[in-house]
């Protein structure tokens, strides 16, 4: 309503109803908040977290809770691996996470880390596809397991398609709005899975972060956007020269990873990853620095 509108006893008891009120949404000063952020601070571990690769950290000065990050890269590129590698490094700073996987089941989900994933929660079934089934599940998991981390495979499976009405991206970009809103109404860390627009044309071109399929919408609304693809194991020689570009083979057990947007701190780079026993871990160079 507005005050031009108002006369009289209506308005006075409207304003005296509105300096007394008090809720998670009044009016404050910035003081307050000032002080209330210095609290936080004096108990950090509770909304920033280390990743545990020793490069990313560095870049995104760890995770907050409150943040969505989504994660993009050709089929079979390592994106849940990298996802399942934060899983196992979280566990052991006794972080606890949640995963929705949309598009394998849990057999073939599980057998990806040969049975032997680290310690996460999952629902029994995915009964459902809907945001609404998915905020109501993290709930549930906030409550029983005090999780503070969600992984979701993927994007573009948390809607229905018989109910989608008019443009998809718009669509999508609800969703990504209303998860961001979940990560901060409920101090989490959300990380999701994204898929590319198409097939790569040739295992050695490096993605972009307008290949994400219907990238305008996620990239206003993620707080981070990092891609992550295969590379040769020699892509660089010792003189950091790249050598003749070739197509990935089985045996190359290395990855490159670019932060896209970082909403943070504003720090974008990359770095190289290597894969040991379906995990990622740190490359370290001859010196003993991260790649």
């Amino acid at each position: 309503m507005l005050k031009s509108k108002l006369k009289g006893k209506e308005l006075a008891e409207i304003e005296l109803k509105l300096s007394e009120y008090s809720g998670d949404d009044e009016i404050i000063s910035s003081i307050e908040i000032a002080k209330q952020l210095e609290r936080e601070e004096k108990n950090k571990s509770t909304f920033s977290f280390s990743t545990g690769i020793s490069h990313m950290d560095r870049i995104l000065n760890n995770v907050e809770a409150g943040e969505l990050i989504i994660v993009t890269g050709p089929t079979g590129s390592g994106k849940t691996s990298l996802l399942m590698t934060l899983t196992k490094n979280m566990e052991r700073n006794n972080i606890n996470s949640a995963w929705f996987e949309f598009e394998l089941t849990p057999r073939q989900f599980f057998s990806k880390f040969d049975f032997k994933p680290p310690l996460f929660y999952l629902p029994k079934n995915n009964t459902n596809n809907t945001i609404d089934w998915l905020e109501e599940r993290i709930l549930e998991a906030i409550t029983k397991f005090d999780v503070k981390i969600i992984y979701i495979d993927d994007l573009h499976h948390l809607f229905s398609l018989a109910k989608m009405q008019g443009n998809m991206s718009f669509e999508i970009g609800d969703i990504i709005a209303k998860l961001k809103d979940i990560a901060v109404h409920n101090n989490l860390t959300i990380f999701i899975q994204a898929h590319l627009k198409d097939p790569q044309d040739s295992t050695t071109r490096e993605p972009k972060m307008t290949d994400i399929r219907d990238s305008g919408l996620i990239k206003a609304f993620a707080d981070t956007v990092m891609g992550i693809w295969r590379v040769p194991n020699d892509e660089f020689n010792e003189k950091g020269r790249r050598p003749r570009i070739r197509e990935i083979e089985e045996t190359d057990t290395k990855s490159k990873v670019r932060i896209w947007k970082n909403r943070r701190n504003g720090i974008l780079s990359s770095f190289y990853l290597g894969m040991k026993n379906k995990f990622f871990e740190d490359i370290y160079d001859k010196d003993g620095y991260i790649q």
